[in-house]
């Protein structure tokens, strides 16, 4: 009787276990719901771009969950135009662009740059979607040969602004916030000089949310 009970305990436990795994917890409507209608979920803010991008936790910054984050580390707006596939199928309204700096430290040209975003805009739009870019962050100085980086950075973006308003599109210039003459100010800066740590993304969730 003893191991009868045992079994019991044992297949109910498996199977509660396997219940649980097909449910996840959304705080938006304070139940639980399956993870299926979850992934499913419309996604309206889309995020493409390199490793500033992957780092943030953008659900939890925008404080929204219909956010998808398609960043990933080195990438190059040329990997953008291959992300580009995946749009349909996430049915965002707006998609947030950050790439560039991988481009300029593999010594891309700018106007091979340039012409990947002009493409990667017009898909965008044609499929009526609001893209909206980001200036190339700056590197902190003294960080990865930043002295001769950040001016490539900054004359990149010049370029990058004027193709943006001839089309007509948004862009976020952290720079004017988390960077000074010399590059990104250790305050919003990761111990690589690079990347942003969390207060440099706090102050890029507040830009953004402007804009949206």
């Amino acid at each position: 009787m003893k191991y009868a009970i045992y079994i019991i305990i044992a297949l109910s436990l498996v199977f509660l276990g396997r219940r649980s795994a097909q449910y996840t917890y959304d705080k938006y409507s304070n139940k639980f719901i399956s993870v299926s209608t979850y992934k499913a979920r419309q996604r309206n803010i889309l995020f493409l771009g390199d490793s500033h991008v992957s780092l943030g936790n953008w659900t939890c910054l925008l404080d929204r969950c219909d956010v998808a984050n398609q960043g990933y580390s080195g990438a190059t707006s040329k990997n953008m135009l291959s992300s580009l596939k995946i749009v349909p199928a996430l049915r965002p309204q707006k998609v947030l662009i950050m790439s560039g700096v991988n481009n300029i430290l593999l010594d891309s040209p700018k106007e091979s740059y340039l012409a990947d975003i002009a493409t990667t805009v017009d898909a965008l739009k044609d499929n009526d979607i609001e893209p909206i870019l980001h200036n190339i962050i700056c590197i902190r100085e003294g960080s990865w040969n930043a002295a001769a980086i950040n001016p490539v950075i900054r004359d990149w973006n010049k370029s990058l602004d004027s193709l943006c308003r001839s089309k007509g599109v948004p862009v976020i210039n952290l720079n004017r916030i988390i960077s000074d003459s010399t590059g990104l100010i250790a305050t919003y800066s990761r111990p690589d000089g690079v990347h942003l740590n969390e207060e440099g993304y706090r102050v890029w969730a507040i830009e953004i949310l402007k804009t949206l």
